[in-house]
């Protein structure tokens, strides 16, 4: 039960970061979208 749940909440936080990190680099995207545009 304490182990699945251990799991879960690592897979949850992997989920997280992973999520951070796509929304990090669309951002970057934008920005780089953006910064052309305003060329």
């Amino acid at each position: 039960m304490l182990g699945g749940r251990y799991c879960s909440i690592q897979g949850v936080t992997a989920a997280q970061i992973h999520k951070g990190r796509v929304s990090l680099r669309g951002e970057k995207g934008l920005l780089m979208a953006e910064a052309s545009s305003l060329d």
